[in-house]
């Protein structure tokens, strides 16, 4: 979390001001700036996504929000929703009901094990990466490209299992182009 002032999407602030009936000053970064935090007029903490738009209540206070945010705290009641999504040199869960981030899987209730498939999942996909020229970058096989999706959605079920009713687990493949073989 980075306490300043933010460089806002004004339209978007301004249509949350009218539905909220408040006003929002924007107080801070969140997640390596793929997020923002408000505060409204009344105290109440608001958040916005960067990337996918969603704006999402913080906590009753500026204190609760905080809270939150450092310690990762959360409404026992809430259910939380997350994806198993490839990236390059990252984790391979992700927040998807609200907050925005990476998710580090040894922060969840997950066996030693799935952790570990994870991280081996995670790792695949990574060897991937072609650093000297990444648009060509992907598996070396059809073959290679399928073992892992087919990982992927052993991973889902796992994840699914392990976690129960208190989470939702999707998936998300990538959506690059030439994802599944090399050129």
């Amino acid at each position: 979390m980075v306490f300043r002032d933010l460089l806002e999407d004004a339209s978007t602030v301004r249509t949350w001001e009218t539905v909220l009936k408040t006003r929002l000053v924007s107080v801070a970064s969140v997640h390596r700036g793929h997020g923002e935090m408000y505060v409204a007029s009344d105290g109440q903490c608001y958040g916005a996504s960067r990337n996918d738009g969603a704006f999402y209540f913080e906590g009753a206070s500026f204190s609760e929000a905080v809270e939150r945010r450092v310690f990762g705290r959360r409404s026992p009641m809430l259910s939380r929703s997350i994806k198993l999504m490839p990236d390059y040199q990252c984790f391979p869960l992700w927040w998807t009901d609200g907050e925005v981030g990476n998710v580090d899987p040894r922060t969840l209730p997950l066996t030693p094990a799935l952790i570990d498939d994870l991280t081996a999942w995670a790792a695949t996909f990574d060897r991937t990466l072609n650093q000297e020229y990444p648009p060509e970058s992907g598996f070396a096989t059809q073959a290679d490209a399928d073992a892992f999706e087919a990982e992927s959605q052993r991973l889902v079920a796992a994840l699914r299992e392990r976690l129960g009713a208190q989470y939702q687990v999707a998936y998300q493949g990538t959506d690059r182009p030439t994802w599944g073989q090399r050129r």
